[in-house]
C-alpha cells in the first residue's frame, strides 16, 4: 500500500528548509565532492540527459523536455531517496518541480541575474550566463539549471513567428563616390596619403 503523497504546504516547507550543504555527495574514493559536482550528480540520478542536451534551444522546447523529465521514475525515485522516503511514495503535483529548481538555487550565489535575451531563447541567455560565470559542472547542466530556474515562466507553445521586415531599398541612395570625397577630401597643402592615413587612425612609419 502506498504512502499518501505530502500535502502542498507540508513539501513545500520541508523544500524550502533544504540548504547548499544538503545538496553535497561523496565520492567512496575522493570523500567529499563540491557543490557543482555535486549537483551534476543529482541530475545524472534523477534525469535521462546525456552530455549533448539539449538538441532543441527554443524556451518551449526545454520546458517540455523537463515536465518530461519530472513525470519519470527515476526523477521520483531520486526525490524520494533524498527525503529518506519510501520510493514509491507518490508525489505531490508540482513537488518534482519545486524539488530541482530550489537545489539549483541553494547552489547558486544571491547577485545572479536573470536573462536579456530574446524572448524565445531565455533559457539559453541565462545558461550562458552560468557556463560564463563557471557555475556549473558541464553545459548539460547550464542549460539545465537555467530551464529549472525559469521553468514556471517558460512557455508551452511556440512564439508566433516573427512579422516580416520590410525590405529597404538602398539603390541611388547612399552615392560611395560623393561620400568618399568628402571624408578623404586633402585639406590644401596637406599630402593626401598622410591624410588618408590620419583618416583612418592607422599607424604608419615611414
Amino acid at each position: 500500500m502506498h504512502s499518501p503523497s505530502p500535502a502542498p504546504d507540508e513539501y513545500r516547507r520541508r523544500i524550502e528548509a533544504i540548504t547548499a550543504q544538503d545538496i553535497l555527495l561523496a565520492n567512496d574514493t575522493s570523500g567529499p565532492l563540491d557543490l557543482k559536482t555535486s549537483l551534476s550528480l543529482h541530475f545524472d540520478r534523477a534525469f535521462d540527459f546525456d552530455d549533448l542536451f539539449p538538441r532543441q534551444l527554443q524556451d518551449h522546447e526545454l520546458r517540455k523536455a523537463l515536465n518530461q523529465a519530472f513525470a519519470s521514475q527515476a526523477a521520483a525515485s531520486h526525490l524520494n531517496a533524498f527525503f529518506k522516503r519510501p520510493p514509491a511514495t507518490p508525489l505531490a503535483t508540482g513537488e518534482c518541480a519545486y524539488f530541482f529548481r530550489t537545489l539549483v538555487a541553494r547552489a547558486l550565489p544571491d547577485d545572479l541575474t536573470g536573462p536579456s535575451g530574446a524572448a524565445a531563447y531565455q533559457s539559453c541567455s541565462l545558461a550562458q550566463t552560468l557556463w560564463a560565470r563557471h557555475l556549473c559542472h558541464k553545459r548539460r547542466d547550464a542549460f539545465l539549471m537555467a530551464t529549472l530556474l525559469l521553468h514556471n515562466d517558460l512557455p508551452d507553445e511556440a512564439p508566433p513567428p516573427l512579422a516580416p521586415v520590410t525590405t529597404v531599398e538602398l539603390a541611388h541612395a547612399l552615392d560611395l563616390n560623393a561620400l568618399s570625397h568628402h571624408l578623404l577630401a586633402t585639406p590644401a597643402g596637406t599630402n593626401p596619403a598622410e591624410h588618408l592615413f590620419a583618416t583612418l587612425e592607422a599607424d604608419v612609419y615611414y
